[in-house]
């Protein structure tokens, strides 16, 4: 902890980055300090929240750094916070460790996203960003394929093991949940296709193209079909941004329909796609609590019926069979905040991503009206907003088939990502004003 508290000091942009990458680890390697029932513990992520904040606000009022003017994604951000925050003193876990739950879950990622606004002031501050995220991807990459292969779960939490039908390994190394992996690695997917655009040497190109390929792999052995839906969305819109990936993915795309169509009633017998890709039950199971979660909204609409109430609720009204040890849910981000908090909570929280798309498109026109496609200092600009926009839409589409809220590294690494794109594009507007060139 001492170290992460010192790097920040050192430089708070890689000391955001660096207790990201140590969030997982925090629990397993004792960094969080308990301190007893009904006290929030010390746990490092908040330690070094709270540290870059005092830093951040210590040096704005010293005048050697200068803040951001609020916009209206952060105004936005702010409503969803109280509205989820109100949702705490009904619910069922107490007020305390409710709100404990809502500031890891939703609060945390949020300063997150405005730490990397304003620490990312240049392309440096972005391929820092960039680095850590392939990091991150790199060690998640290495638990999924070590497990799959040898079959031993490194670090795994009080979870049960399973496999998808017979044949499966379902990865719960380290996450517990290979769907915690798979969002992370569509992720850092996204920002290797992103960074290889920026790369300048024929080496940087090759580990940009090999990373990539190694975090599609591992997204692809977690046997999750939200992280398969994840990889291709990421894949879909990078193409849509870079002529060069649209004309190396479509012969692969062409290829691979071609296989299966020719192929499929051999295809159809595999282990993967009858267990896992066309296995009906878990998708009934999603529909079933699809229409739980409905019901219970519907009885409190606007205010909802407490936070992460959803499962007790549902257990106890016998809308849901009871599971020994095991709490229903959603799995829906979107019907986990309307429940939890109602409309006053859910309008906000998908105004939040419809905003952030909306920005990253304006951001892009203005990118494309003030640059040339190919200017060099703006590769890593145009690269960030690309991979930005790839991440929100894998959020927003996949986030209808888990609960984001017990996914923090998902949602850290998404923000991160969120917030240096809108930093590095205030950064260029900054300079473009400044040179005499803005629109």
């Amino acid at each position: 902890i001492t170290a992460v508290l010192l790097l920040i000091t050192l430089d708070p942009l890689l000391g955001l980055g660096a207790w990201i990458a140590l969030a997982p680890f925090s629990v397993v390697w004792h960094l969080d300090i308990h301190l007893g029932a009904g006290i929030p513990d010390l746990a490092l992520t908040r330690l070094a929240l709270g540290w870059t904040l005092v830093l951040l606000v210590a040096r704005a009022a010293l005048g050697q750094r200068r803040l951001l003017p609020v916009n209206a994604l952060d105004i936005v951000m702010l409503i969803f916070a109280v509205g989820i925050l109100l949702s705490t003193p009904t619910s069922l876990l107490g007020v305390t460790s409710a709100v404990q739950g809502v500031f890891d879950a939703y609060l945390l990622p949020m300063f997150v996203y405005a730490l990397a606004r304003n620490l990312v002031q240049d392309a440096r501050g972005a391929r820092w960003t960039a680095a850590w995220v392939l990091l991150i991807g790199a060690y998640l990459a290495f638990f999924v394929l070590h497990e799959q292969i040898t079959g031993v779960a490194l670090l795994a939490p009080d979870t049960v093991q399973f496999s998808y039908g017979t044949d499966l390994r379902r990865v719960v190394s380290l996450l517990g949940n290979p769907v915690f992996f798979g969002i992370p690695l569509a992720f850092a997917m996204v920002m290797a296709m992103a960074a290889f655009t920026w790369q300048t040497t024929l080496r940087g190109r090759v580990a940009m193209t090999v990373l990539a390929a190694v975090f599609a792999v591992a997204g692809f052995f977690t046997y999750n079909r939200a992280s398969w839906l994840g990889l291709l969305l990421g894949a879909a819109v990078l193409s849509l941004y870079y002529r060069r990936w649209r004309q190396f993915l479509l012969p692969v795309v062409i290829t691979a329909g071609l296989i299966l169509a020719l192929r499929w009633p051999e295809i159809s017998q595999y282990p993967l796609v009858k267990e896992r890709l066309l296995r009906e039950q878990s998708v009934d199971d999603r529909l079933n609590s699809v229409d739980v979660a409905v019901t219970l909204w519907q009885q409190n609409a606007v205010t909802g019926i407490g936070y992460a109430n959803f499962g007790k609720v549902a257990v106890e009204r016998g809308l849901l069979a009871r599971i020994p040890n095991y709490v229903p849910a959603p799995h829906n981000s979107y019907l986990f905040v309307l429940t939890s908090g109602g409309l006053v909570a859910g309008v906000p929280y998908i105004l939040v991503l419809l905003l952030m798309m909306f920005d990253l498109w304006r951001f892009e026109r203005f990118r494309r009206r003030t640059h040339p496609p190919d200017v060099p200092h703006a590769t890593v600009w145009r690269g960030l907003l690309a991979a930005a926009m790839a991440v929100v839409v894998i959020q927003v589409v996949t986030s209808a088939t888990y609960d984001a809220a017990m996914g923090t590294l998902t949602s850290l690494l998404f923000f991160l990502i969120i917030g240096t794109a809108y930093g590095l594009h205030q950064a260029e507007r900054r300079r473009l004003t400044a040179a005499g060139t803005g629109p």
